[in-house]
């Protein structure tokens, strides 16, 4: 066997093959300018690497002291009427999903997610209202915060599918806080 592809005929000429000849390098060696500096580079990682473990965190500083802002009774009372107003508003969409009734089964598991949906809109709202409110007093917003927890707490009860007497003391723990921000609207 004898030809191409598998050789030379004998006493034919040697074709030339398409790499370089051996012993010569593939490839121009690199610059040591190029590895030191890599090197470098790697060595400077490191070293920033290991002194961040030891860095202190920052959430284990004390935070900073914030300054106490004093409103006037004008920016109070207009908070006050704002945080009223978006309670009454609330509690109205919240009557309004909880009121539906039906006796088939499938409206009936609507209008519970419905009424749920609206407890989780309502919280989110009194967090908005909160934020844009920063002079209503203090206590009615501890009010507010108390209700909006008692709130979520009372969905994510209700989804876990919690026993009776586990959502009484919820369902207390909400009505008592409901009576507090009803108490300091008035």
């Amino acid at each position: 066997m004898t030809g191409l592809p598998y050789g030379t005929t004998p006493g034919g000429s040697w074709q030339p093959s398409i790499g370089p000849p051996p012993g010569t390098p593939l490839a121009p060696k690199q610059s040591r300018v190029a590895v030191t500096i890599s090197l470098a580079v790697a060595f400077v990682a490191l070293v920033v690497a290991v002194a961040s473990w030891f860095r202190p965190n920052s959430a284990e500083s004390p935070p900073p002291v914030a300054a106490t802002t004093h409103y006037s009774d004008q920016e109070m009372s207009m908070s006050r009427k704002a945080m009223c107003d978006a309670y009454t508003i609330a509690a109205r969409a919240v009557e309004g999903a909880g009121g539906q009734s039906s006796e088939e089964p499938s409206l009936k598991y609507g209008m519970v997610v419905n009424t749920r949906l609206a407890f989780h809109v309502m919280t989110d709202y009194f967090r908005s209202k909160l934020a844009e409110n920063p002079a209503a007093p203090p206590d009615m917003t501890e009010d507010f915060r108390e209700l909006i927890a008692a709130y979520d707490d009372m969905i994510l009860t209700q989804l876990a599918n919690a026993s009776s007497q586990e959502l009484q003391s919820v369902y207390a723990r909400t009505e008592s806080a409901d009576a507090a921000v009803v108490a300091a609207c008035k």
